[in-house]
Parts: structure tokens; sequence; C-alpha cells
């Protein structure tokens, strides 16, 4: 993986961890105002609580779309070296199957 994406990746998960701690804050003051003011402060507090949980389900789906594609596209990048080296491919599974019997012998 790059650095960029990496980054990427990075600067995403802290916009989502900020805008579910925006929510969670907007939940608590939802509760607070609930108890103490009128309808229509309920209701503008209501209206902004449900805002923020929109934009974290806009973030979540974009997490989930980026990782979406990033899967399909190391399935296609895997899928495409197998094609390409199939013989290569088939002695490096045959590598690593022997190592990994070769320890669980040893754990006997």
């Amino acid at each position: 993986m790059d650095r960029q994406a990496t980054t990427t990746e990075t600067q995403t998960s802290s916009r989502l961890a900020q805008s579910l701690r925006q929510m969670l804050d907007g939940a608590d003051q939802l509760l607070r105002d609930a108890t103490r003011n009128s309808g229509d402060q309920f209701s503008a507090a209501r209206d902004r609580f449900a805002s923020q949980v929109n934009n974290a389900r806009r973030e979540l789906d974009q997490i989930q779309d980026t990782a979406i594609y990033r899967a399909r596209r190391a399935v296609r990048s895997a899928d495409r070296t197998v094609r390409d080296h199939p013989y290569a491919t088939l002695g490096a599974v045959a590598g690593v199957g022997l190592v990994i019997g070769w320890l669980l012998s040893r754990r006997d």
C-alpha cells in the first residue's frame, strides 16, 4: 500500500471519529435540551443531531466504498498475477504449504 493511500485512510478515520464524537455530543445535548427547553428549541437540537447522523452515515458509506474498491482492485491484481505467472504462483503456494506443514509437524 502506498503512503498516499495510508494518509488518506488515516484522515478519513480521523474525520469519522470526529463526526461520531460530535454526534454523541449532539445526542447528549439533545437529551439535556429535552428536559429543559420548549418544543422549538428541542426541534432545532433534534435537527442538528439528525444532520450529524447523516454526515456520519455519508462518511461511513465513503469508507465502505473505498474499502470495497481497494479489495476488488487487490483481487483483480492477484488474479492477473496468477494468470500471468501460473507456475511461479504454484511454486510459491507449494513452498508456503511446505513451510506450514513443517511448522505444524514440529509442534508435536
